[in-house]
């Protein structure tokens, strides 16, 4: 959001939701400073730690306020130090711009939209997260079965292996329906997080977005009956995340209840990568 606010393009783009999600992964994070030359280079720093791509090097939302905050002050009130380093944090040195004076008035004005911007985000991702605690460490997870209560012949099993195989090319299925509200409530994907002692989050990536699922845990892959909802439903974009009631469970179903069309008018449902935190 930040990034699209300073350079009015989002920073990645594609023809297709598949291809920006493989932008994310594999490229290197764009320069705000080479769409907008004017940006103070410590705010292009700080939108480029934001979109790093190891969650551990990303500020958290406290600390982008503080140094955004930091950052409307100093320009409205025309320093001429460096802001305090306890407050902004800089990893990357920059050249300081030339002949910003007149337009400090401006970029106090453009940081405080994105002051709002940052708000606006933060109590949206707060408002959804329920009674989940904050996400901790990333779990290694392996997608482990396919469940399938009605029909019990599996769904498509032979691409399991590609929900949690690292490469968001590849990919696993289900089965291609005309409609699949006449013969199923639903079909799901079995997620093994191992002895992680519950998970906080879960987070899905797809090259076929529009399809629908609730996250559901359990002690057994086989058997998902009576386990109890823990990621409230939620329609998938090309990365979706689900925030989870804490529970100690080693075994997470996608539970999927509505499917997508793909190109030839089928109804299934894609999931390229599986990704989770404790």
């Amino acid at each position: 959001m930040l990034y699209e606010l300073l350079t009015a393009q989002p920073p990645y783009t594609g023809e297709t939701f598949y291809a920006v999600a493989v932008r994310h992964v594999r490229e290197p994070v764009p320069d705000v400073m080479a769409s907008r030359p004017d940006c103070p280079p410590e705010l292009a720093t700080l939108v480029e730690r934001c979109l790093a791509k190891a969650p551990a090097e990303r500020p958290t939302a406290a600390e982008a306020a503080a140094e955004l905050t930091a950052l409307a002050d100093a320009a409205v009130t025309d320093r001429t130090q460096p802001v305090d380093e306890r407050t902004l944090v800089i990893r990357k040195a920059r050249p300081p711009a030339r002949g910003r004076s007149g337009r400090r008035n401006g970029i106090a004005a453009l940081v405080l939209v994105l002051l709002v911007a940052l708000a606006v985000a933060v109590a949206v991702a707060l408002t959804g997260r329920g009674s989940s605690p904050e996400a901790g460490p990333q779990v290694r997870v392996v997608a482990a079965a396919t469940y399938d209560p009605v029909g019990r012949d599996g769904e498509h099993d032979e691409t399991l292996a590609n929900a949690t195989d690292g490469d968001a090319a590849t990919y696993w299925t289900t089965e291609g329906y005309g409609d699949f509200h006449a013969t199923k409530d639903g079909v799901g994907l079995v997620i093994d997080a191992g002895s992680s002692g519950g998970l906080s989050e879960l987070t899905v990536t797809s090259d076929l977005p529009g399809w629908t699922a609730e996250i559901k845990a359990a002690d057994s892959a086989a058997d998902f009956s009576a386990a109890p909802t823990v990621g409230e439903p939620k329609r998938a974009g090309a990365t979706t995340t689900w925030s989870l009631d804490r529970v100690n469970a080693r075994y997470y179903l996608i539970w999927i209840t509505d499917l997508a069309r793909d190109s030839a008018g089928k109804q299934r449902a894609h999931v390229n990568e599986v990704a989770a935190r404790s």
